[in-house]
C-alpha cells in the first residue's frame, strides 16, 4: 500500500482533474423520477451542492488557520514540520477529507450512479494509500511525536469537540485562503457550473428567469472580487491581463424581417452581430486562468431611411485551459443585458430577456472560435433561439507575467 501511495502521490493533482472529467461520462441516474417523484432533481441538486460546499468549507478552514505545504519535494512525500494546530488538531488529514466531500458532492450533483458507486470507492482507496505513504514518512522523521499525535487525533473522522475553541484561539487568514485555493476553486467552480448547465438547464430555466437581475449583479461582484484579489496576488507573482477585442457572430432565430422597396429583404437574427469586447484575465499558473468579458453587441440592416438595430450587452465568465503557450480552450457561462430591438418607426420597438447559457471557445494566441448557447424571451413569453457561432480576438494591453522556476545546481 505504501508503494501504491508513493506512486499516486506524484500524480495526485492530475488525479483530481481526471476525476472531475469522469463526472461527465454517461451513467444511470442516482435519483430517478420513479423513486423520488416528479421533482426528483431537487435531491441531487440540493444534496450535491450542500456536500461539495461543505468540503470546500473544510479546506478553507484548514488553510485559513494553519497552512501545510502539500507539494512534497521532487514529487515525493516530504514535510519540514509536523503540523498539529488548527483543524489538524481535530483530524490528521482535513484537506483530503475536504477533497473527498467536494468530489462526492459533485458526483451527487451529476446524479451519477457510476460515479458515486464506482469512482468514489476507487478514489477512497487511492487516498488511503497516499495517506499511509505520508504516515510512513512522518513516522520515520518525527518518531514518537507523530505516534502520540496519531493516538490523540483520528486519521479521517474529524472530532468536532473543541472546534469553537480552536477558531477562537487562532486568527483566520482570509488572504492566504484566497491565494492558496485559487487553482482548487477554479476547477471546482467550473465543474459545478458545467454540471448545472448540462444537467439542470431546462428544469431551472423558468425559475432562473426571475433571478436574472440578481444573477447579473452577482457576476459583476464576482468579477470585481477577482480583480481586487488579482491585484493582491500580483505580490505572489501571479498574472493579470486586461484585453480589448471584438467578435463577429451568426445564428439564432429570426427576430424581425425587413422588406425593401426594391423587392429585397433582410432578416435580423437573435444571435448575429458584431461585438466590442473588454476582457480581464487572471492567470493561476501556465495551465489555468479565469477570464471575465464584458461587451457591446450590435446588428443593423441595409435600410437607408431608418436605423433598425438589435443591441445587447454580453457578459461572460470562463475558465481557460492553456494546452501550449499558444493553443487554449475555455468553457463558462454567458448572459446578456439590455437586449433591445429598435425599429425606428418602421417596426415596433421591443425588449427581450435571456436566462443565459454555456459559452465555449477554442483559440490560438489572440484569436478564437466561439459558441454560445442561449435563448431570448419577449414580453409575450415567446422564445427565440439566440445561439450563435463566431470568430473573435482579444489583444492584451499588457502581457501577463509568469513565474519561472529553475533548479540551480550547487557549486
Amino acid at each position: 500500500m505504501i508503494q501504491i501511495g508513493n506512486f499516486f502521490f506524484r500524480y495526485r493533482n492530475w488525479l483530481f482533474i481526471l476525476l472531475y472529467a469522469l463526472l461527465f461520462l454517461p451513467s444511470p441516474e442516482l435519483f430517478t423520477e420513479a423513486s423520488c417523484g416528479e421533482h426528483y432533481w431537487y435531491w441531487p441538486l440540493a444534496g450535491g451542492l450542500f456536500v461539495t460546499v461543505l468540503g470546500q468549507a473544510v479546506r478553507g478552514a484548514t488553510i485559513g488557520l494553519a497552512y501545510i505545504v502539500r507539494g512534497g519535494k521532487d514529487k515525493k512525500v516530504y514535510a519540514d514540520d509536523l503540523v498539529t494546530t488548527g483543524i489538524f488538531n481535530h483530524c490528521r488529514n482535513p484537506l483530503y477529507v475536504g477533497n473527498i466531500l467536494m468530489l462526492l458532492g459533485v458526483g451527487i450533483l451529476a446524479n451519477s450512479l457510476y460515479y458515486v458507486g464506482i469512482v468514489m470507492p476507487l478514489f477512497l482507496f487511492i487516498y488511503q494509500a497516499i495517506v499511509l505513504a505520508e504516515e510512513n514518512f512522518l513516522r520515520s522523521k518525527f518518531g514518537q511525536s507523530f505516534d502520540d499525535y496519531c493516538v490523540r487525533v483520528n486519521r479521517w473522522i474529524p472530532n468536532i469537540s473543541g472546534l469553537s475553541k480552536t477558531f477562537a484561539s487562532m486568527e483566520f487568514n482570509w488572504r492566504r485562503w484566497v491565494l492558496k485555493e485559487y487553482n482548487t476553486q477554479f476547477v471546482w467552480l467550473a465543474g459545478i457550473a458545467l454540471l448545472i448547465l448540462l444537467k439542470y438547464n431546462e428544469a431551472l430555466l423558468q425559475r432562473f428567469m426571475r433571478l436574472q437581475p440578481a444573477f447579473s449583479v452577482c457576476m459583476a461582484l464576482f468579477s470585481l472580487f477577482i480583480f481586487s484579489e488579482s491585484v493582491i496576488a500580483q505580490e505572489e507573482k501571479k498574472g493579470l491581463t486586461l484585453s480589448l477585442g471584438g467578435a463577429l457572430e451568426l445564428g439564432g432565430d429570426q427576430v424581425a424581417q425587413v422588406y425593401f422597396t426594391n423587392g429585397e429583404d433582410q432578416s435580423v437574427n437573435a444571435g448575429q452581430g458584431g461585438s466590442i469586447l473588454v476582457g480581464l484575465e487572471y492567470g493561476f499558473n501556465k495551465y489555468f486562468s479565469l477570464r471575465s468579458v464584458l461587451g457591446y453587441k450590435y446588428v443593423t440592416t441595409a435600410a437607408t431611411n431608418a436605423n433598425i438595430t438589435l443591441t445587447r450587452f454580453p457578459m461572460r465568465l470562463s475558465g481557460v485551459v492553456h494546452f501550449t503557450p499558444k493553443w487554449w480552450a475555455s468553457a463558462g457561462y454567458a448572459t446578456q443585458q439590455r437586449i433591445v430591438f429598435k425599429g425606428d418607426g418602421i417596426i415596433d420597438n421591443f425588449k427581450l430577456s435571456t436566462s443565459g447559457g454555456p459559452h465555449l471557445e477554442f483559440g490560438y494566441d489572440n484569436f478564437f472560435l466561439n459558441y454560445t448557447g442561449m435563448k431570448y424571451t419577449d414580453n409575450r413569453s415567446s422564445d427565440y433561439n439566440a445561439s450563435c457561432f463566431g470568430i473573435g480576438f482579444l489583444f492584451p494591453l499588457k502581457k501577463r507575467a509568469r513565474t519561472v522556476m529553475m533548479d540551480i545546481p550547487a557549486k
